[in-house]
């Protein structure tokens, strides 16, 4: 005949068999305690004592974790990767469209700095060409230093 630590111990198991960790680490004056109130209260009891704390972190859940959703769902494993594979490529989607997004900007950007260069210095020139020297000169000589600024301080800034 088996002690009552042990049958208490099945019991706990059977009526809880989720809660309850596969080695049992409870100690013999619990299980007696446990084992000495009615089923429906032991039940209750161990529906709010018993929690599992588990943290995991990556991109895939762990084989225990799918084993799990498959024995509580149908299909639950297949569902859960299908969930975890469609966020990955819709990661990989919003990525891809956010340096697609960079590069038409760094693109856009130089392009406009192009045209404020041959726009100035076209100016420039033309004001130095009618007489206008100085006038000419501040012109071309402002919009080189402006542009070869505003390329300095974006350079210093992308490195940060």
């Amino acid at each position: 005949m088996p002690n009552k630590p042990d049958t208490a111990k099945k019991q706990i198991q059977n009526n809880s068999a989720s809660c309850v960790p596969e080695q049992n680490t409870i100690g013999p004056e619990v299980v007696e305690i446990l084992e000495a109130l009615p089923k429906e209260k032991r039940n209750a009891f161990l529906a709010m004592v018993c929690a599992r704390i588990d943290s995991y972190s990556g991109p895939l859940p762990r084989a225990e974790q799918v084993e799990i959703y498959n024995r509580c769902i149908p299909n639950g494993g297949d569902r859960l990767m299908a969930v975890v594979e469609a966020q990955a490529s819709s990661r990989k989607e919003n990525e891809r469209k956010l340096v697609d997004a960079k590069i038409r900007l760094d693109k856009t950007g130089q392009i406009f700095g192009f045209c404020i260069g041959i726009f100035g210095m076209t100016m420039g020139t033309i004001a130095a060409c009618s007489g206008h020297d100085v006038f000419g000169g501040i012109v071309a000589g402002t919009t080189v230093v402006s542009l070869v600024s505003a390329f300095v301080v974006g350079s210093i800034s992308k490195r940060k």
